[in-house]
């Protein structure tokens, strides 16, 4: 209850619409003033593909936004380029091409207001477009990283690991008769998620089918693969002892990718790491923020490691 009462304290009035450069477009933005006693740090949020704006679903970013100011962070919500207010143009929303010179264009703006240290938030296409902001600045605080994929795709093509490519088509058959699967099929919900995978199962073939002989460019990322790219850059923020949080939902396929990247190498790092890398799970799936219950759930991990984090770096 105490922390709703001092996020109510925090509205419109702490706010000021900005337009800052990045690269040779010019950004919308809404810079969030603390509350409290500054505590020396910023977040930056970064939306998903799917609303790309600076609210996010149901106003999910103005929430979190607010909340952090009441913690004592300069924050900042902004729509990337080619969205909302901001210049340019965004043809589409690919995680192995994310846009990194918009977070780099927030970043330079919020430190031209006396804050150095930085805590990146992002979600989906925003955790990825984070994660390639990230390895080039040594002055970061933190990144939340909310449902991050560890493939490459674009929005559009995006495909299940739940029919890896790595199994038969005879294995897919034996999993989809087992009695859950069966009794899954008078769910109407549960229903639509096995049509989905298996059209993606079938995409994932002619994919591959086409790729092989040559009828698609095989210098694009493969769909189907763990992103080595995705491992090799959160490894490297490990390695500089750079504090990560990740938040999956536990029925959400990137998240049984995770644990595929993690047998991939990425665990080791990850091991090694102790108290700098935290995982969360939340019940069902997070992916899209669907449910106004995993956006309240979200927002208080946020807002609570968030918390923590602006303890550790006051020492």
């Amino acid at each position: 209850m105490g922390r709703m009462k001092r996020d109510s304290m925090v509205d419109a009035s702490a706010e000021t619409p900005v337009f800052f450069p990045a690269g040779q477009r010019l950004l919308f933005g809404i810079h969030t003033r603390p509350t409290a006693p500054p505590n020396g740090l910023a977040a930056i949020i970064l939306p998903g593909g799917g609303v790309p704006l600076t609210t996010n679903r149901n106003r999910l970013s103005v929430r979190v936004c607010r909340s952090l100011a009441a913690q004592g962070y300069h924050t900042m919500r902004f729509d990337y380029h080619g969205t909302g207010e901001s210049s340019g143009t965004a043809e589409a929303f690919r995680l192995h091409e994310p846009f990194a010179e918009d977070v780099t264009g927030a970043i330079e703006w919020i430190r031209g207001q006396g804050v150095e240290r930085i805590l990146l938030i992002g979600s989906c296409f925003g955790a990825r477009t984070a994660l390639a902001a990230a390895v080039s600045d040594d002055r970061l605080a933190g990144l939340i990283l909310v449902s991050v994929p560890p493939r490459d795709f674009e929005m559009g093509e995006r495909l299940t690991s739940r029919f890896s490519t790595e199994l038969s088509v005879w294995q897919y058959l034996r999993r989809g008769l087992r009695a859950r699967h069966l009794r899954g099929l008078f769910d109407s919900q549960r229903r639509a998620a096995y049509v989905r995978h298996a059209r993606a199962k079938g995409r994932t073939l002619f994919g591959r089918f086409r790729r092989a002989s040559g009828a698609i460019d095989r210098s694009r990322p493969d769909p189907s693969r763990i992103s080595p790219v995705f491992v090799e850059k959160v490894g490297s923020l490990v390695d500089r002892g750079v504090p990560i949080l990740f938040i999956y939902g536990q029925d959400e396929d990137f998240y049984e990718e995770f644990g595929r990247a993690t047998d991939a190498g990425l665990g080791t790092k990850l091991d090694g790491a102790g108290s700098l890398v935290a995982l969360e799970t939340l019940p069902g799936t997070v992916h899209g923020f669907t449910r106004l219950t995993v956006q309240d759930q979200v927002a208080d991990l946020v807002t609570r490691w968030a918390g923590r984090l602006a303890g550790v770096e006051s020492r």
